[in-house]
């Protein structure tokens, strides 16, 4: 079985050790690279979200200071990859835009926004020097070490079913405020939600793929 995911023999504390350690290090390399392009940073990006629904589904095995402190660095270390993400997302947002709506092709504001926002992107990738990515690396590179060595035990998947209910009902408990006309906020906070639960189904799907493949 791929160390992304799991299978139900064994350990299921070990299997997400292996899996947490699997993208933790994933996300390592592909900061590597001196000028790292903007897909491989947002594979960085990517990587360092699941290793942390894997951490969150191995929460019950962990003590709580562990537990925090591995999500705060992961979280912090994600979040220096978001500026060059948001201008990217922005971008292509309003080219689709002027593409369906072809008065906004020739309006000066609309080209006086895209101009800016690439001004935007240019910013975050200076931003992104071999400074900032050596600081990201030796982050990714400690958390890497500490996922190899976490004491979680040999204990079975029912011992993290909590965890998987947590997950799911984080998501469920801000659906109310995302239905209607709901904020922005509002819509982001149940997609990251969501988001995290897709990549928690993910992870465990094998031990039940048609079930836990259909909810993914």
């Amino acid at each position: 079985m791929a160390a992304k995911t799991v299978d139900a023999a064994g350990s299921g504390t070990r299997a997400l050790q292996r899996v947490l350690h699997h993208y933790v290090r994933a996300a390592r390399k592909c900061l590597t690279e001196a000028s790292p392009p903007d897909e491989t940073v947002h594979q960085a990006r990517k990587a360092i979200k699941k290793s942390r629904t894997a951490l969150r589904l191995l929460r019950p095995a962990l003590s709580k200071s562990r537990f925090w402190r591995a999500n705060r660095s992961l979280r912090d270390t994600a979040h220096g990859r978001n500026p060059l993400r948001d201008a990217r997302v922005l971008i292509e947002a309003l080219a689709q835009l002027r593409r369906e709506v072809p008065a906004l092709r020739t309006n000066c504001a609309a080209a006086t926004l895209a101009a800016r926002l690439q001004q935007e992107l240019s910013t975050a990738r200076r931003r992104l020097n071999a400074r900032t990515l050596r600081a990201a690396c030796r982050t990714l590179r400690r958390e890497e070490r500490r996922a190899g060595r976490l004491s979680v035990g040999r204990q079975g998947w029912s011992v993290l079913g909590p965890a998987m209910r947590h997950i799911y009902r984080r998501a469920r408990r801000v659906l109310p405020t995302a239905s209607g006309h709901p904020a922005d906020e509002a819509l982001h906070e149940w997609r990251k939600r969501v988001k995290d639960l897709r990549y928690a189904l993910k992870i465990v799907g094998p031990i039940q793929p048609r079930a836990l493949g259909a909810l993914e």
